[in-house]
């Protein structure tokens, strides 16, 4: 009942659907190179609840909650498929956990918003919120950061900067003004305004090791705006994500 591949892309949500006293209960949804979604109970464990059948491989996915309706963005591709795309799907009550309650109605029917823009694969997603109003941000081996609304999966702006591939991004509120992050093959982490748009507002340095993995998060003592890094030379770097210049706190991972 596990996936038959790799699994490539994962991340946690609260149901809005099961446990909705509870504030929903908590899933995992991981996306796999045997071209399916699985969504699990991580309570519970065993089995995944279902199953979703995808037409090419998973690089990236993410599931995202607004107004009691959980969304499941998702990009496939491969080149060997020669397919790559990017979609916003709802989620409805597909599984029923117990019996089915007498005279229930049955779910909505599931829709997909098809996003186009990207030319290559996209391996990564974040969310954050302009005036109150859900955005997705995407990275893809286009060399090319998007921001899209993610009701209505129109495209926004696009981000451009890095030479080669971007491997992931992050975003953060940051108060009222948010900020993306993006990293590449191109051994550089761009900063970026996802409203106004234009260049970035930091480009930080990682001379010869690829950036694999970025994400915000605050000082505990002083609520500063933080970045941290990952890089393909086993290295994890703090920055200053407002002021940038040389990183703040570098740890090198052991080798195997």
């Amino acid at each position: 009942a596990g996936h038959r591949g790799w699994v490539r892309c994962l991340c946690t949500y609260l149901d809005p659907h099961h446990g909705a006293a509870y504030g929903g209960f908590p899933r995992i949804a991981s996306g796999s190179f045997d071209k399916s979604v699985k969504i699990w109970d991580p309570l519970v464990g065993g089995a995944p609840i279902y199953t979703i059948d995808l037409p090419a491989m998973a690089t990236g996915l993410l599931v995202y909650v607004y107004d009691k309706q959980a969304y499941l963005c998702l990009a496939t591709g491969g080149r060997n498929e020669g397919e790559t795309t990017l979609r916003i799907r709802t989620m409805s009550k597909e599984a029923v956990i117990g019996p089915p309650k007498p005279n229930a109605p049955p779910p909505p029917k599931n829709t997909t918003t098809m996003l186009t823009g990207h030319t290559d694969m996209v391996y990564g997603m974040a969310t954050f919120h302009d005036r109150g109003r859900p955005r997705l941000v995407t990275g893809s081996h286009d060399n090319l950061v998007k921001v899209w609304d993610f009701l209505t999966g129109k495209e926004l702006l696009t981000l451009r900067g890095h030479v080669e591939g971007v491997n992931c991004v992050a975003a953060a509120q940051n108060g009222n003004k948010p900020l993306v992050a993006s990293g590449a093959y191109d051994c550089s982490v761009g900063v970026w305004d996802p409203i106004k748009g234009g260049g970035p507002l930091l480009v930080l340095m990682n001379p010869g090791a690829v950036v694999t993995a970025v994400a915000f998060f605050a000082c505990p003592k002083t609520g500063k705006c933080l970045l941290a890094s990952g890089q393909s030379d086993r290295t994890l770097r703090v920055w200053d994500a407002l002021k940038g210049g040389d990183y703040l706190q570098q740890d090198v991972l052991p080798d195997k």
